[in-house]
């Protein structure tokens, strides 16, 4: 909305959805104090959380103060739906979903057009997982948490893909698919869009740090997954942990189907039937880490894959479980790049901790072009009596591999590192 006092206004006929109409000429104080209500009233409306419904399957909500509560919606059997006109969450606000314990699985859309804003709280009870689709994107602020039980799934899909059909943000035409079945799926039409997560850039761990050590993150439980897909995936200063558990990031074209694998900590994405990529970008010393007992699964898939900034992605272990895998899939080129500032340095890691016994997990990586440049490194080591996990290279293209294998080999124990 925009105001100019001293314009030519005229006669007030409504004020709807912010804007002003207007037909006759008034005073340029009236035209001021107008200005004022209509300012006031637009700004006002984003100091609470932004979650409303679009009336399709009896989703409620209700603003308790800062708290926006969903009850409602549809059940069938575990699985619980929701439809939301819109979903932000500005800072220090909540949204609130009021789920029965023996839900299984939340799924909830947003088909207002509008991208997702959430630098609040996210909380389900018992231990539910969440799917949240916006195919116009989503964007985690610094002050964005989770208080889940389950797994999270965050994603620019405009559908959730089930065996006998969909659960479409985008088809609204049709009565939505309510199903008892186990999702298989997510649909990505026209243009999917972009995820963003920003934070303050220390979420760096540090060797001799707490398997929890911070909850300045998007953290999900040990035994869950925390997975995001979308169009470009970009992490600005961004802490995602998990301490053992999975995490999932994947940059996908328009039109494209990302498979729904059942695995122990809930979904895995696959990419079997996925033709083009986007990219992913990771900066201002971002941080990916699923370390704990055992090092937990980390995969990433994009066609540009690029860390900078000191920006890390870590699945170590640090007690008496195996570690995991790091697997990083980039179809046209990884670029790992340098470090920042306090000389944290750019890199993948998979590492056995001191007074850790558990063996290290392996690090795999599958890329057309390969560029470790200014100091960044792939790293697969151990500070202590478990083994340390394989390197593996995936690689097409030989450029420059000689002078890249310096940064593997110079902080490389106990196993050896190889191309295929």
């Amino acid at each position: 909305m925009t105001c100019q006092a001293g314009s030519i206004f005229e006669n007030i006929i409504s004020l709807p959805n912010n804007n002003i109409t207007v037909q006759k000429s008034l005073s340029p104080l009236f035209q001021l104090s107008l200005c004022t209500l209509g300012c006031f009233y637009a700004t006002s409306n984003t100091a609470l959380a932004q979650v409303t419904s679009d009336g399709t399957v009896n989703t409620q909500v209700n603003q308790n103060g800062n708290v926006a509560e969903i009850t409602g919606g549809e059940t069938r059997g575990d699985n619980l739906f929701h439809s939301f006109q819109d979903f932000s969450v500005p800072t220090n606000n909540e949204a609130f979903f009021n789920n029965a314990n023996d839900i299984s699985n939340i799924f909830s859309r947003v088909t207002g057009g509008r991208v997702s804003d959430i630098d609040g709280l996210i909380r389900a009870n018992g231990s539910a997982s969440l799917f949240l689709i916006n195919p116009a994107g989503i964007i985690f602020g610094e002050g964005a948490r989770l208080d889940i039980g389950g797994s999270f799934y965050g994603s620019s899909a405009s559908s959730i893909l089930f065996e006998d059909g969909e659960f479409s943000a985008a088809d609204l035409e049709n009565p939505p698919l309510l199903t008892v079945n186990a999702p298989i799926g997510l649909g990505f039409r026209d243009n999917p869009g972009n995820i963003t997560v920003r934070g303050n850039g220390q979420g760096t761990r540090l060797e001799d740090s707490e398997i929890i050590d911070t909850n300045d993150a998007l953290r999900i439980n040990p035994d869950q997954t925390f997975a995001l897909a979308g169009g470009n995936l970009i992490f600005e200063g961004a802490t995602i942990k998990t301490a053992g558990g999975r995490i999932e990031l994947g940059s996908v074209e328009s039109n494209e189907q990302v498979s729904l694998i059942s695995v122990n900590e809930g979904f895995s994405l696959n990419y079997e039937n996925v033709d083009a990529f986007r990219d992913i970008q990771l900066s201002q010393t971002a941080t990916i880490d699923a370390s704990g007992e055992g090092g937990g699964n980390i995969s990433v898939q994009g066609r540009n894959i690029t860390l900078t900034d000191g920006s890390t992605i870590e699945a170590s272990t640090l007690g008496s479980l195996p570690g995991g895998s790091l697997d990083i899939t980039a179809s046209e080129t990884l670029e790992l790049n340098g470090f920042n500032s306090s000389l944290i340095v750019t890199g993948l890691y998979s590492e056995v901790y001191s007074e850790a016994i558990g063996t290290g997990g392996n690090i795999i990586i599958d890329t057309k072009n390969l560029n470790i440049v200014d100091g960044a490194e792939v790293q697969s080591g151990t500070f202590s009596s478990g083994d340390a996990g394989n390197i593996t290279f995936n690689w097409y293209s030989s450029q420059h591999r000689r002078s890249i294998g310096r940064y593997i080999r110079q902080c490389y124990w106990r196993r050896n590192w190889k191309w295929r």
